[in-house]
Order: C-alpha cells, then sequence, then structure tokens
C-alpha cells in the first residue's frame, strides 16, 4: 500500500488561525488544528511626568490570559524602534520601567503581546513620554504632575526645605504641564506691588516643563524675605503658587 500523501491549508479569520490537514488518497481532512490570535494590547501609557530615573510604563492585557508574554520596543523618533524587552524575557506583567534613558529627552514606546502558539499580535499604538533635566545639585525628584498642573520644587543646597535664600546662590524650579499647545507665561509678584519678575515659553501639549527663578526682579533688586505668589497661564493652565524666600 503506498505511503499516504498529505497536504496541509492554512487560513485566518482574523481573530483565529487554522491549519487543515487533508489526505491525497482519500481526499477527507483530518482533524484541524485551530489556535487563537492574541489580542493587541490596549493603548500604552506612561505617567503624567516620569522621572528621570526611569519610566513606567502601563498597559491593559485586552483579555489575554495572565501567562501572555509581551514585548516592548523603543524608539526616539516614532520609526525607529528597537527591541528592549523579548517575548524570550518572559515578561507576564502588565508593567515595565524602562531606566535606561537621558534625560531631557523624547521616547516612544510600543507593546505586543504573545499567544500560546508562539504567533505574535500586532503592535499597540506608539505612546510618547518626556524626560525631564534634572539640576544636579538637587537629588530629589521633580513632582509628578497632571496636564494643566503646576508645582514648586526649591533647589537649595541639594534640600529641599519649602523656601530658598537667592542671596546664598539658591533657587526654585516652577514645574508645569500644558493641556494644549501654545506659550505660557510666568509672572511673580512682589505683595509691595514693585517690579515682578516675568518669562515665558513655548510649550507642546503633555509634555513637562519647568521656569527658573533665582530671585531677581525686573528693577534689577534681588528679592527680599517674604511670600511671593507665582501666577502661570496659558497652553491650558492658569495656576497660582506661592514661593517662600529667606535671606
Amino acid at each position: 500500500m503506498p505511503a499516504q500523501q498529505i497536504y496541509v491549508a492554512s487560513y485566518s479569520t482574523g481573530t483565529s488561525d487554522y491549519s487543515e490537514a487533508v489526505s491525497f488518497a482519500t481526499g477527507s481532512a483530518l482533524s484541524p488544528i485551530v489556535y487563537t490570535l492574541a489580542n493587541p494590547p490596549v493603548q500604552p501609557a506612561v505617567s503624567a511626568a516620569s522621572k528621570a530615573g526611569g519610566i513606567a510604563l502601563s498597559w491593559s492585557a485586552n483579555g489575554n490570559p495572565s501567562q501572555t508574554r509581551w514585548r516592548i520596543q523603543r524608539a526616539k523618533n516614532n520609526g525607529d524602534f528597537s527591541t528592549i524587552v523579548d517575548f524570550d524575557d518572559a515578561l507576564t506583567d502588565t508593567a515595565y520601567t524602562d531606566r535606561a534613558i537621558t534625560g531631557g529627552s523624547t521616547y516612544y514606546y510600543r507593546v505586543a503581546a504573545l499567544n500560546g502558539d508562539s504567533v505574535a499580535s500586532s503592535f499597540a499604538l506608539a505612546v510618547s513620554t518626556y524626560i525631564f533635566i534634572l539640576d544636579s545639585a538637587n537629588p530629589s525628584e521633580e513632582p509628578s504632575l497632571a496636564r494643566g498642573e503646576a508645582g514648586v520644587q526649591y533647589v537649595s543646597a541639594g534640600v529641599d526645605r519649602g523656601y530658598f535664600n537667592p542671596s546664598a546662590g539658591e533657587k526654585v524650579n516652577i514645574y508645569f504641564v500644558p493641556a494644549a499647545d501654545g506659550v505660557v507665561k510666568i509672572n511673580i509678584v512682589p505683595l509691595d506691588g514693585s517690579a515682578s519678575y516675568t518669562d515665558e515659553k513655548s510649550v507642546a501639549t503633555g509634555r513637562p516643563y519647568f521656569f527658573e527663578w533665582r530671585g531677581s526682579l525686573a528693577d534689577g533688586r534681588t528679592a527680599a524675605s517674604g511670600i511671593y505668589p507665582a501666577f502661570i497661564e496659558g497652553a491650558g493652565i492658569r495656576r497660582i503658587k506661592k514661593i517662600c524666600v529667606i535671606r
């Protein structure tokens, strides 16, 4: 009796792939092999203001089982991606912190899933994040802010004491995250109504920025001890922060 000859036909429905074995001798189909494709993860996300010590990335499994493995790719131009976590690394958590980063850079990430038959899903759309350039004299991290928010960080001999002394070369950083593209202006006003400090920046939505103030005023004086309201306005931001100067 001649050996039985088999051919295999494969096709996909979009959600499942099928491989069907058919006998040349009888024309009958053998038991089909069916496997379900992994779902692409739901759009990845990063923290509102990522830290220079690492970017916290997270995503939703989108119905994939808990043992699903993930591939993470990173790029700096949203087009030239390289793999930083591969399926062989057996990452099954839906979160990852990327610590191989440089301050002052924009990074793009995308994530794919692997099913039980080692077939990868398509990638979730890329998500981007911008990393702060932190002051080397201050080891503390910048405030974590949502869009439209602002925060204050004092740079005082490496310690955020809640005030700064401009006569000692100290300063304050006023951080903010725009809710829209545009221009953000800051106006720091002495309570006596004298010459204020002003500055402005052109900004892009969702990226963190900061103004640096070393205590100088528009008339050339250095701010005296006291509380100074800082008005931050523009690009979806309208906030007032209090700044404390002690000389």
